[in-house]
């Protein structure tokens, strides 16, 4: 008998970043908490066997894939126009300063 694998897309949300109000969004890398919970993750869809990872080029995703890829071995790449919303003009408000009045 042959085992059918059915083809499957799993969509996964990238790891903990390092906010950094200085650096836009885009450009955050991952903590090292976030390595480390990427890294752990990587067993939970290993049973899913994934051929290849796409991220988007923010480095906080490409990090998440790579350490993701990484543990399961498996290729990895990032595919351009794929990312969060862009949020280049959008201030981060400190939490203080949201709650007053």
């Amino acid at each position: 008998t042959h085992l059918v694998v059915k083809p499957r897309l799993l969509l996964i949300r990238l790891s903990q970043s390092a906010l950094n109000l200085n650096v836009p969004a885009k450009k955050w890398p991952l903590t090292v908490e976030g390595q480390r919970r990427a890294t752990k993750f990587a067993t939970t869809i290993d049973k899913y066997q994934p051929t290849h990872i796409y991220s988007s080029s923010e480095p906080k995703a490409q990090q998440t894939a790579a350490a993701i890829a990484g543990q399961i071995h498996c290729s990895y790449s990032s595919i351009a126009g794929v990312q969060e919303h862009d949020r280049s003009e959008i201030t981060i408000m400190a939490h203080e300063r949201l709650h007053e009045n």
